[in-house]
């Protein structure tokens, strides 16, 4: 599966876009450079796990008779709750998909990547250490709960600006797909698509902080702030699950009988759905039933093919 100098996109593969079924849905990635970026988003993903199981504990230990008085602030069970959530799941999925876009992307703007990936450890470390250095009030939001405290913001802030880097590289230096749709280029179809749901969660994100009122109260303007960005976002980590999943079996032997074009479909109708992000901000004002709604909506009709429900 491995290939070295690599320097963009994968080498042809033959015949396997026409493959009827049974196709092995692999990415061909290089080592170098690639290897080594891709290394560096994967032990953040390790460490975002670690730092949310520690948390899990520090939880029961907030909660456990002649321990809990011993706890930083004044709510340590719900501040330990909020970085346990976001550690397991908003820095674990945003690293993961880092590591599919690094291994199978391109060198151009190594620079800018690394940069990325240092801005994302920081800002692990900032949401690490707020409780105990910057202890403030939990606000329990929904997709990003959040510590209204200065060095949490300022940490989710600069995590969010690594992973918006990556996300617009991945999105500036597409994958190539190949003409004959092979089964790796189904893949990189979906990592393309990938790219895009995090750039319209980032701009819906711009767009809601631009709009969203200062003077509301802090629980209801951080779930405002994050209801858009978090629906869409959604959609980007549902797309990396899939080509994880497609991977995973291939690899493991199994026969996934899906051809190359069926799986581009299913990632097309996440790629298509994300648009109407635009179209919900401009019909309706942020603070609207309305426009939370939609959102649901949006998830619900374009988003629920890949769940089990």
């Amino acid at each position: 599966m491995m290939s070295s100098g690599l320097d963009r996109g994968a080498p042809e593969v033959g015949q396997l876009g026409t493959t009827p079924v049974g196709s092995r849905f692999e990415l061909q990635v290089a080592t170098g450079a690639h290897g080594q970026l891709a290394t560096a988003w994967m032990w953040l993903a390790i460490v975002a796990l670690l730092l949310s199981g520690v948390f899990s504990i520090l939880l029961v230990a907030a909660r456990t008779p002649f321990i809990q008085g011993l706890m930083p602030g004044v709510d340590f069970f719900r501040v330990a709750l909020v970085v346990h959530v976001d550690m397991s799941v908003l820095v674990w999925f945003a690293a993961f998909t880092s590591v599919l876009w690094s291994l199978a992307g391109s060198l151009r703007w190594q620079g800018l990547a690394w940069a990325a990936w240092l801005l994302a450890a920081l800002g692990t470390a900032g949401m690490t250490v707020a409780p105990f250095v910057n202890p403030g009030t939990p606000i329990m939001a929904n997709y990003v709960p959040v510590i209204d405290s200065t060095v949490f913001l300022w940490g989710l802030v600069v995590f969010g600006a690594g992973f918006g880097l990556t996300a617009l590289r991945a999105l500036a230096v597409p994958q190539r797909v190949g003409v004959n749709l092979p089964a790796d280029g189904a893949l990189r179809f979906g990592l393309n698509a990938a790219a895009v749901a995090a750039a319209m969660a980032l701009l819906a994100l711009g767009w809601s902080w631009h709009t969203v009122p200062t003077t509301l109260d802090t629980r209801t303007y951080y779930e405002l702030l994050f209801w858009g960005p978090g629906h869409v976002i959604q959609f980007c980590w549902s797309l990396i699950m899939l080509i994880a999943w497609l991977w995973l079996a291939s690899l493991s032997g199994a026969r996934v009988p899906l051809t190359p074009r069926v799986v581009v479909i299913l990632f097309g109708i996440g790629l298509v759905t994300v648009f109407t992000t635009a179209p919900i901000y401009l019909a309706f004002d942020v603070t609207s039933v309305e426009h939370q709604k939609l959102f649901t909506w949006q998830m619900r009709f374009g988003g629920a093919w890949p769940s089990s429900r």
